[in-house]
């Protein structure tokens, strides 16, 4: 019923600083790849929005490129039923009460969730997440709606080669 962040990219900047870049679809999934390491990933997330933009590259989703390298995500939750809002109160009760302990870890080199976590506000104009502190903020939205639940059984079916994950999309 804990769940820790230990790693996020980029490791050796912050990610709000970044103004663009020029990696491609290869570029990321090598990225991915070099971060999950030897970790047992049986599932992955991707913003359903951005999931499902079209590269100008492939004319593919960015969710059916990354599956032509075998990576495979599960969209975000849906947040046209509820918004954002639901998302907020999914991570409060996440959280958990300021009398328990705490459900969610954060190593501290996890620069990226700290200063998320920190400096999460809205904008007084827009009325909307300051986006130089949402990214990693969405990251624990989305973990928080999905509800995860470690499964012993798919760590244990890890060795059997054609087990798809839990998802049944592979790791």
């Amino acid at each position: 019923n804990r769940v820790w962040v230990y790693d996020e990219y980029p490791r050796d900047q912050m990610f709000h600083k970044i103004q663009s870049t020029t990696l491609k679809i290869n570029d990321f999934v090598t990225i991915i790849r070099n971060q999950e390491g030897q970790d047992n990933v049986t599932r992955r997330l991707i913003d359903r929005r951005y999931g499902m933009r079209r590269s100008v590259m492939s004319g593919k989703t960015i969710q059916e490129d990354l599956m032509g390298y075998n990576l495979y995500y599960e969209p975000s939750y849906d947040d046209t039923e509820g918004g954002i809002e639901a998302g907020h109160i999914a991570v409060k009760e996440f959280l958990g009460r300021q009398d328990e302990e705490p459900r969610i870890f954060v190593m501290e080199h996890c620069k990226n969730h700290i200063y998320g976590f920190t400096h999460y506000t809205y904008d007084t104009k827009t009325g909307k997440p300051r986006e130089d502190s949402k990214d990693f903020m969405d990251l624990i939205r989305y973990l928080a709606k999905d509800n995860p639940r470690y499964d012993l059984w798919a760590g244990a079916q890890k060795q059997d080669k054609h087990y798809f994950g839990p998802s049944g999309y592979g790791e």
